[in-house]
């Protein structure tokens, strides 16, 4: 296990690249910064921003990472020398963003329930489109790009064919706002969580839920699949990260850190390492297998 300190407040966002060889983290104190895994070093201090952090991302092909701030910016960071950073402002609040999976676009979700659609290089919108009553609080495609997803504090999922920005279906079931969508890495099981303490596992093809995960005692902050699919870690505002088992829903292990409140939880592309944060500025990061996790 790893502690890595730079931040200096609650750290809000955490993203593994592509490759596997960078974690990058956003935290209150307007600094995203990069660290290599392997040695647990900071390798870079992206450019200060005020505001608080509600998006980061890598680009799937690992050329930009993008962080989006309630105060309605959109920053995106050429990586590898490409180029400055860029910085557009949305003229609302920003409170999530997602990469298409070939690289060429992102979403980010507002304040009002707007979704905006945006070119990756470029600083101009392409297209904005309704889409909840109020805060959209997360988004996700699906592996192949063919499907987005969208939820926040209507308490509603809405799936979305991302090519014609029309939604295809809503999915109810949680009684509060949702924070959390991922995918299945095959695409066939969207995950939801919240502030109801339920993970909820959907079968798309069915549109209905095949199984809810209850354990957590506070908001569910954060989830992810393992690379094959077969296992899900949580982050919760009771201060745990827990593992559970994605056919099953069996809880595989609860982990404690000093913390505070989680608010992000990240795998690793190798499906080898995972990262937690919160309300303290400093990071865990974590072999999986040292802690039986899997």
């Amino acid at each position: 296990m790893r502690i890595l300190k730079g931040h200096e407040k609650k750290v809000c966002c955490l993203a593994f690249s592509p490759d596997g060889c960078t974690l990058a983290s956003a935290s209150e104190d307007g600094n995203v910064h990069l660290w290599e895994l392997a040695t647990g070093r900071q390798t870079a201090s992206l450019t200060r921003r005020k505001g608080w952090p509600r998006g980061l991302a890598f680009a799937p092909d690992g050329q930009v990472l993008a962080a989006s701030y309630i105060d309605g910016v959109l920053v995106r960071y050429p990586l590898n020398g490409r180029g400055p950073e860029f910085a557009a402002q949305a003229g609302q609040s920003l409170w999530s963003l997602a990469f298409a999976p070939d690289s060429q676009f992102l979403v980010t979700g507002s304040g009002s329930g707007a979704l905006t659609f945006w070119a990756t290089t470029r600083r101009r919108a392409l297209v904005t489109v309704s889409g909840h009553s109020n805060l959209i609080l997360t988004l996700a495609f699906s592996p192949d790009g063919k499907t987005l997803a969208s939820a926040g504090s209507d308490r509603l999922v809405q799936v979305w064919d991302p090519t014609k920005q029309r939604t295809r279906f809503v999915l109810k079931g949680h009684t509060d706002w949702i924070r959390v969508l991922t995918f299945s890495p095959d695409g066939q099981t969207l995950l939801s969580a919240g502030d109801d303490r339920t993970v909820r596992l959907w079968d798309l093809g069915r549109r209905t839920t095949r199984l809810a995960l209850d354990g957590h005692e506070h908001f569910v902050s954060s989830a992810a699949f393992s690379p094959d699919g077969g296992r899900i870690v949580t982050a919760s505002w009771d201060e745990t990260v827990r593992f559970w088992d994605a056919e099953t829903g069996r809880q595989l292990a609860c982990f404690a850190w000093e913390l505070g409140n989680l608010h992000a939880v990240a795998i690793a592309p190798d499906g080898m390492t995972a990262a937690a944060a919160g309300d303290d500025p400093e990071i865990i990061v974590w072999d999986i297998d040292d802690l039986n996790g899997f």
